[in-house]
């Protein structure tokens, strides 16, 4: 059970970094764990956590979200629809759309639903003048969530290099202070901005490198209504990723086999200022075409390496497969994915379906 004791009516500001610190740090996957847009960072769609979330280099889908150049290469459209159930009773929804704009574009959209339909556990908390706790109020549940939406576009520069970007508006919904009477306030702030920029090479038949930029200039600015003498206004600045992946195409046995590695570096603050402990997360993870129509994935996700290392190391191990459902629909795709937690509280997993056309 949480308990977090809160003086009613005032210092709504304590209740809003509690609660970002909260569901900052139970989302986060890679370094600044407990900072804003820390939700955003698991892998979305079950192809990409099953291979540890690296995904950037040569995405099959969702690549609005990952690597807005890469939709310079698709000759299709394609749909996407998914959802995941997380440790801790955290849920997910994406669904996303892609096409061919010829002769040299490619565009895409993104919408994205992460929040906790089921906070429990809050108190409010009455103080008197030397700080100790004189009454606590247990409040209803509470939820969080929030909405992610990514437009994208990626050109053709030549037959080797892709460019592209993208820009992102931001929903958050979450609990911020209590009524007094048991009851929770929700506040919730739309913002657009977070704008990631992209570029794809092509090194030959067997290899793909990408390096993207992503989150610049996000920000939420949330203008919170209180009972007391003063309303709150709280500014958070969102960490921009620098993201270097390569996709390799091989075998094993003599099938297919892709071998995907991502390394994602928070190196500055949302206000350009250089971090004091820069962080670089590693993701790797691969993909066997065993049968002609069934695909194995598994990863390791999250070996971090900062300053902090030693207080935060928690990989990930994931685990996934791909099928190719001609039998019932020539170009659609079931795909599914588990995951151990960072914190080994449970188990993440994710299923989804593309459909091309």
């Amino acid at each position: 059970m949480v308990k977090l004791l809160l003086p009613n009516r005032w210092h709504v500001g304590l209740f809003v970094s509690a609660v970002v610190l909260l569901y900052g740090t139970a989302y986060s996957t890679g370094g600044g764990a407990g900072s804003a847009g820390a939700y955003l960072r698991p892998a979305v769609g079950a192809t990409a956590m099953a291979m540890g979330g690296a995904y950037s280099a040569s995405p099959g889908y969702l690549i609005s979200w990952y690597t807005p150049s890469f939709l310079a290469s698709l000759r299709e459209s394609r749909v996407s629809v998914g959802g995941a159930y997380r440790s801790m009773g955290r849920t997910e929804a994406f669904s996303s759309f892609e096409f061919r704009v010829p002769p040299r574009l490619g565009a895409g959209i993104t919408v994205l639903y992460r929040g906790d339909p089921f906070i429990t556990g809050l108190y409010d908390g009455y103080y008197n003048e030397q700080g100790i706790v004189i009454e606590e109020q247990p409040l209803e549940r509470a939820a969080f969530s929030t909405l992610t939406t990514r437009l994208g576009a990626g050109y053709l520069f030549s037959r080797s290099l892709y460019l592209g970007g993208s820009i992102a508006v931001f929903y958050q919904n979450q609990p911020m202070a209590s009524a007094g009477d048991g009851t929770v306030l929700n506040e919730s702030v739309t913002s657009i901005g977070g704008f990631d920029l992209a570029a794809t090479y092509i090194a030959g038949d067997n290899l793909n490198v990408s390096f993207s930029v992503k989150n610049l200039g996000a920000r939420v600015n949330w203008q919170i209504q209180s009972n007391s003498w003063q309303d709150v206004v709280v500014d958070v600045h969102m960490l921009p990723s620098f993201v270097l992946a390569g996709s390799l195409n091989t075998s094993l046995n003599e099938r297919p086999l892709v071998v995907n590695v991502d390394l994602v570096s928070h190196l500055i603050d949302g206000q350009w200022k250089r971090l004091k402990a820069p962080e670089l997360t590693v993701k790797g993870g691969a993909q066997w075409q065993y049968w002609e129509n069934f695909y194995l994935m598994a990863g390791i996700g999250d070996l971090e390496f900062s300053t902090e290392m030693a207080d935060r190391f928690s990989p990930r191990v994931t685990a996934g497969f791909s099928w190719h459902l001609e039998r019932f629909s020539q170009g659609t795709w079931l795909h599914y994915a588990l995951a151990t937690d960072r914190v080994w509280a449970g188990i993440d997993q994710q299923i989804d379906v593309t459909f091309s056309f």
